[in-house]
């Protein structure tokens, strides 16, 4: 049981280093591994197609001024509105991306609760006991081995209570 309490503690830190890394660009884990990162997961960061699309919309405008031709203009319009639907989607998808991570840290919270119970191992021990003993060939264990899920649902509901609801930053 430690190593599979010790594992789940080790998720459980991965997941909360993931998710610190992918809020904010800041974080010293993004800075030592920044182009491993946006590699990985390049919906993590959306800055530079930010500012390219602050670049276009300020090239469009000058061009407006100077009374460029439709042709031109429509070709960094287009360029312009295709740019926005990437990072709206980089944002979607971060924005799934955390929601996913909280969901795994809470279970592997959960989880962690479950096998830290001090009466767990005897728990388990016992029900392998009783399966052992005659449990039918057909492997139909009437529901027995379900009741530690409600336990782990209200650890990890615990969990989540623990953890805040906010949002990915957009970007």
């Amino acid at each position: 049981m430690g190593i599979g309490v010790s594992s789940l503690k080790s998720a459980g830190r991965v997941l909360d280093t993931i998710a610190r890394a992918a809020e904010s660009e800041d974080s010293p884990a993004v800075q030592e591994n920044i182009e491993t990162l946006r590699q990985l997961y390049p919906f993590l960061t959306v800055e530079s197609d930010r500012k390219a699309l602050e670049k276009y919309r300020g090239k469009l405008k000058e061009l407006k001024e100077q009374g460029a031709g439709q042709e031109i203009t429509s070709i960094l319009e287009r360029r312009i509105a295709k740019l926005q639907a990437i990072v709206d989607k980089k944002i979607e998808m971060k924005t799934q991306f955390m929601t996913k991570l909280r969901e795994y840290s809470d279970n592997a919270i959960g989880a962690e609760a479950l096998f830290m119970r001090a009466e767990f191992v005897n728990e388990v021990y016992e029900e392998l006991k009783e399966h052992a003993a005659g449990s039918g060939e057909d492997g139909d264990d009437k529901g027995k081995n379900r009741r530690y899920s409600g336990q782990a649902e209200t650890a990890e509901t615990e969990a989540s209570k623990e953890k805040t609801d906010e949002r990915a930053p957009p970007g």
